[in-house]
């Protein structure tokens, strides 16, 4: 309806023409003019110009009929477009959306991963502090062990010592004992008398 309406307008106010009366407004006075009296020489005249005046409003009528056609193919093409558009604009929200997802995902396992190599990092520490602390303890110990067999050791060659020198004594004695009974050495002269001094 509106544009039927624009076609009437245009062809009453002749917009759609560059020169001359608007179309019907023509159309209209040749129809009153061969309606009124007129001599039978113009007959012929008026009735062709009337027939010409027709054929223009009708050839005028199909050119806007076909422009409008025109006009409606070209709104459904750009409708059409714009829905394309549209689908592709919705296509790319999505496809952000799902991209930010993703961004997010990644940051997230990102820090995770940062937040792995730091513990990864505490615990090697600790772990190495622990295992040199064992070390030290571990060498302590056989430092210990060490400084006591070689104590048992002393003690044992002490012991070593003391015994020899008595059995030493003894042996020396037991000499000294026999001589005196052979009479070859005065009693005042014996190990034990020597080594214990005089009473």
């Amino acid at each position: 309806m509106e544009n039927e309406a624009i076609i009437r307008h245009r062809l009453l106010t002749g917009t759609s023409t560059t020169r001359g009366e608007p179309p019907l407004k023509k159309l209209a006075l040749s129809l009153i003019a061969f309606g009124q009296e007129i001599p039978a020489a113009q007959e012929e005249k008026l009735y062709k110009s009337l027939c010409s005046d027709i054929a223009n409003v009708e050839s005028l009528a199909r050119r806007q009929e076909a422009v409008q056609a025109a006009c409606m193919r070209e709104a459904a093409r750009y409708e059409e477009k714009r829905a394309e558009i549209q689908g592709r604009i919705r296509s790319a929200e999505a496809d952000i959306e799902v991209a930010k997802a993703d961004l997010a995902a990644a940051q997230l396992v990102r820090e995770h991963q940062q937040e792995y190599e730091a513990k990864k990092s505490e615990i090697v520490r600790v772990m190495g502090r622990v295992a040199t602390a064992a070390e030290v303890q571990k060498v302590m110990a056989e430092v210990a062990a060490i400084e006591a067999d070689s104590a048992h050791v002393d003690d044992t060659l002490a012991v070593g010592r003391r015994k020899a020198a008595a059995a030493l004594l003894h042996s020396l004695e037991v000499v000294q004992v026999g001589r005196e009974c052979e009479g070859t050495l005065p009693p005042s002269t014996r190990i034990g008398s020597l080594a214990t001094g005089p009473s």
